[in-house]
């Protein structure tokens, strides 16, 4: 049975597209170049800063760093709007909680960022154990970001869950060997998924698949 379950955090409980396309819009007119729209963003925003600020700028990814440490100023002077929160996370949250299970974040986004983000939105307190950019010499999908959870808890990878939305989470679970579970509403790069079990809309259907994914987790 299922003991820790991991949230990616962008595209999984909070839609920080918004915030991010309007960001870095403002560093593109200053270069004299125009707007992109949220949805051109989807393939860069869960690979990482220097991946997503170089692609949104046409810049070399080598080189990157100071256009990076300008959009993370940026966004750290935004604050985190309520109704960036994904529907039903609270009261998701809770369920599990009072259920008796472990949660945690695992995320490419920098720990700074990370934990500003979730205090700003009530979301911080759910969570035993973060694995944020920055802690590791890597970044997801290496294994380690996902596996410094489970060694957190105790757990090993047939007792845990990743819910994710992008193919850098199907990656880390899949290197992993732990169930993942696609959040659809995401940012969704390409996932393929061949069982329709491991899918779902809205986050409260997590509670009803959780006993369906012991049979996944237990094969």
């Amino acid at each position: 049975m299922a003991k820790l379950i991991v949230y990616d955090l962008d595209g999984t409980l909070i839609d920080s597209a918004k915030i991010v396309t309007s960001v870095l819009n403002q560093m593109r007119t200053e270069r004299g170049l125009e707007h992109l729209e949220a949805e051109q963003l989807v393939p860069w925003l869960s690979m990482g800063g220097e991946d997503l600020v170089a692609n949104a700028l046409g810049l070399p990814v080598k080189g990157i760093q100071s256009h990076l440490t300008d959009f993370r100023k940026r966004y750290s002077e935004i604050d985190t709007p309520n109704d960036s929160i994904y529907p039903g996370i609270k009261e998701t949250l809770n369920h599990f909680v009072n259920s008796g299970f472990q949660l945690a974040v695992c995320t490419n986004k920098p720990r700074v960022l990370a934990e500003k983000v979730l205090k700003e939105t009530q979301l911080y307190d759910y969570f035993g154990y973060m694995n944020a950019g920055g802690d590791l010499p890597y970044k997801k999908p290496h294994p380690q970001t996902l596996l410094s959870c489970l060694e957190f808890f105790g757990v090993d990878s047939r007792e845990a869950i990743l819910v994710g939305d992008s193919t850098v989470d199907q990656s880390l679970a899949q290197a992993t060997d732990v169930a993942f579970v696609q959040y659809l509403p995401g940012y969704d790069d390409g996932i393929e998924l061949f069982n329709p079990q491991m899918k779902i809309n809205h986050h409260r259907d997590l509670k009803n698949l959780i006993p369906s994914l012991g049979n996944v987790i237990n094969s």
